[in-house]
């Protein structure tokens, strides 16, 4: 191998070079001198005189070079602050260099402007300098200002928005909490007559209709805010698939459509994904599909594709023979109130609905597509990203039969009503009463706290917006107590603001309950809280029946405590035939036996007349 060279030589021409540098670095520093963008200037530190300054300084300052040379910033008046001088020569004294520090200055036109400035003390010909370095940012800054101020009218605007959504949700929800309160309690009643039935249904129905719509309303609001988030959770997708199927497969056999459900046969029975919203995106578009149907079918097709990423995508095809929908107006299909030819000929609502639910897909990281031809029907492909959820982490099935009283052997079941609305109060304590509850009422939340210091009940509902102290601040206090950890509150709130309800979760309530409130969501949450086991209308016969001796004689015992009188218009109902007059006896045994009425009504129901004329033999 060949030994390197101990000394490596220069070229005679790079010498030559090197010697020619000091004259080129001038040359260079000249040019940048005289046409830097930013504004240059050299002066001396003992009289604070400008020696040199470039065209670029002097525009900033509105003067010419010449007018500059000689004179110091102090004489020119070019500090807006003369503060602000002093503290940079301070800085640049003690530090040597001074970056980024930003000042006001003053034009020779009197005009203020800001300006970024750097300096530096430095050695010219044996003599300490300082070379300065400023730019003009006063058009940044009116920038950023004006981007301030933009911002902050965007937050006030935005606030007033929240205050809004939670007033108009508080306003409106507040009462149809009163009036689909009422008319569930109602559709209780066996002895209401058939027609007095079917005009409480469309009250129900069109009650639920007028909420959805303002609903809609409401939730493009909050998504337009910024207000709306994901909420993952581990649930059933073939159990929703399911609840979903019977719910719909109703509204397609009133039409005569043929209703398909079609399940990947791989699909996992759990999941992680934001149930809620997932459901609302699938009602949505199902409805859509079922309302423009007038005849042929609908078919709902669910799968789940694996990438090869392990990322699992969970895909809804929702099609129909309905009458599909024309390329001109496919481009507005998800516009926020807009309306296709077919919503106006089908008395559409908001024209809020698709628009939600390609808003919900995609904040849940997916997308709504659709294909449609106008005659022949439409296609919607809802597609999202799931996991694979862990079996312990299941959700337990719910009965969603009408719950109809405490099941026997439990503790008493005390609960308490703060809710400063009346008729809230009204309708949802019969409702408890009915079941078997021990019911005490608060307007406020002061006089929810002295109820349930001298109660100490097991449950609080809580009304999150209430006079004199409010639901938030009695939550608190309550928890706040260590005799408060026995006691359950579940908030009940008009507010469609998840930080609201994240809010009184963090206060110490166990879990929230929106308004209109839905008596299935509410026995729900007290199994599921408080662990109260119910006992069900259409199954507690047939349990008596399996059960066998002893516990059909526990119900003769029960009807053995009724008043002779009442036992006896009973019996005489049902020889008779009279279904309507023993029904109407049966709201007096309500009132005494919640569980017992329970039990005896689907019997009168199902025309069991001689087991029931041995029951109130035997009592």
């Amino acid at each position: 191998m060949e030994k390197p060279p101990d000394k490596i030589e220069m070229p005679a021409t790079d010498q030559a070079e090197l010697k020619q540098a000091p004259v080129f670095n001038q040359a260079v520093f000249n040019s940048f001198f005289r046409t830097s963008p930013v504004g240059i200037c050299i002066s001396r530190p003992a009289d604070a005189k400008f020696i040199e300054v470039n065209d670029t300084l002097a525009r900033m300052f509105g003067y010419s070079r010449e007018e500059m040379l000689s004179q110091t910033s102090l004489q020119l008046g070019l500090w807006a602050e003369v503060s602000e001088r002093a503290r940079l020569i301070e800085l640049l004294q003690k530090q040597g260099m001074v970056q980024q520090f930003k000042a006001r200055f003053r034009r020779k036109t009197g005009e203020t402007g800001m300006m970024l400035v750097a300096a530096e003390m430095i050695q010219v010909d044996g003599q300490e300098h300082m070379l300065g370095i400023f730019s003009d940012v006063t058009a940044t800054e009116q920038q950023n200002e004006e981007l301030r101020r933009a911002k902050e009218a965007a937050d006030v605007a935005n606030r007033a928005k929240s205050a809004f959504l939670a007033n108009m949700s508080h306003e409106i929800r507040t009462p149809m909490n009163a009036i689909l309160g009422y008319a569930q309690l109602l559709q209780r009643d066996a002895g209401l007559p058939a027609e007095a039935k079917e005009k409480l249904t469309i009250i129900s129905h069109s009650g639920q209709h007028l909420l959805a719509l303002i609903e809609d309303v409401l939730e493009m609001s909050k998504i337009e805010a910024g207000r709306v988030s994901v909420q993952p959770i581990c649930f059933n997708l073939p159990g929703m698939l399911g609840d979903l199927t019977s719910m719909f497969r109703l509204r397609t056999e009133a039409k005569g459509l043929e209703f398909k459900l079609i399940k990947d046969p791989e699909l996992p029975r759990l999941v992680v994904a934001d149930e809620g919203k997932f459901r609302q995106v699938l009602i949505n578009l199902l409805g859509n599909a079922i309302k423009f149907t007038r005849d042929g079918r609908v078919e709902l097709e669910v799968a789940v594709e694996r990438e090869a990423d392990r990322q699992w995508w969970l895909s809804a095809r929702i099609t129909d023979t309905g009458i599909g929908i024309s390329a001109g107006e496919l481009t507005k299909l998800f516009h926020q109130f807009e309306q296709t030819n077919a919503d106006h000929k089908f008395n559409g609502g908001t024209g809020l609905g698709l628009a939600i639910s390609r808003e919900y897909a995609r904040l849940m990281g997916g997308d709504i597509t659709v294909t449609s031809q106008e005659g022949q029907g439409s296609c919607f492909h809802f597609r999202m990203p799931v996991r694979e959820g862990e079996p312990e982490a299941g959700v337990e099935s719910v009965n969603r039969e009408r719950v109809i009283g405490l099941r026997p052997g439990q503790p008493p079941v005390q609960v308490l009503l703060a809710d400063d609305n009346a008729p809230n109060r009204n309708w949802l304590k019969q409702l408890l009463q009915l079941i078997g509850c021990q019911v005490l009422e608060a307007a406020d939340g002061e006089e929810a706290i002295r109820v349930w210091e001298k109660w100490k009940p097991r449950l609080i509902l809580m009304d999150l917006q209430m006079p004199v102290l409010d639901g938030f601040e009695a939550t608190r206090r309550i928890k706040a107590s260590p005799a408060g950890a026995e006691t359950v509150i579940i908030a009940l709130t008009a507010t469609v603001l998840e930080e609201s309800q994240r809010a009184i979760l963090a206060a110490g309530a166990a879990d929230v309950l929106g308004k209109p409130l839905e008596e299935s969501q509410l026995f729900d949450k007290m199994h599921m809280h408080l662990g109260i086991d119910f006992l069900y209308e259409n199954t507690l016969a047939a349990e008596a029946l399996a059960a066998g001796p002893v516990l059909q004689a526990g119900q003769a015992a029960a009807v053995g405590k009724l008043p002779a009188a009442l036992r006896m218009a009973m019996r005489e109902a049902i020889a008779n035939g009279d279904l309507e007059g023993f029904q109407t006896q049966l709201k007096e045994v309500a009132a005494r036996d919640p569980a017992l009425a329970g039990f005896l009504r689907p019997l009168a129901e199902q025309y069991d007349y001689d087991h029931l004329l041995g029951l109130l033999t035997q009592g």
